[in-house]
């Protein structure tokens, strides 16, 4: 029990966790599950089983990060289309 409530806290801890899968994700409890879907804004059916819980994270986890991954990549776009100043040595 008390792995599993270490595993928990790392969850909560670090999002980039390499926790997050589906192995150790089974081994928290529904509430747990619940708790964390809650604390990240995952969208998540009240009666749903640990396993769709789980899904769900995971599923909430890839598409943050696919959006972080699309927003740095329009940020460098953005820089590397920005004129740039010239520098003239004297």
């Amino acid at each position: 029990m008390k792995s599993v409530t270490l595993l928990f806290n790392q969850l909560l801890r670090d999002v980039h966790s390499q926790s997050w899968n589906e192995d150790e994700l089974a081994k928290l409890s529904g509430v747990e599950l619940q708790a964390l879907a809650k604390l990240f804004a995952c969208p998540c059916s009240g009666s749903g089983n640990k396993r769709q819980l789980a899904a769900g994270l995971l599923t909430w986890r890839n598409r943050c990060r696919l959006n972080g991954q699309k927003f740095l990549a329009e940020m460098h776009a953005a820089i590397t289309a920005r004129p740039r100043q010239l520098e003239l040595s004297f």
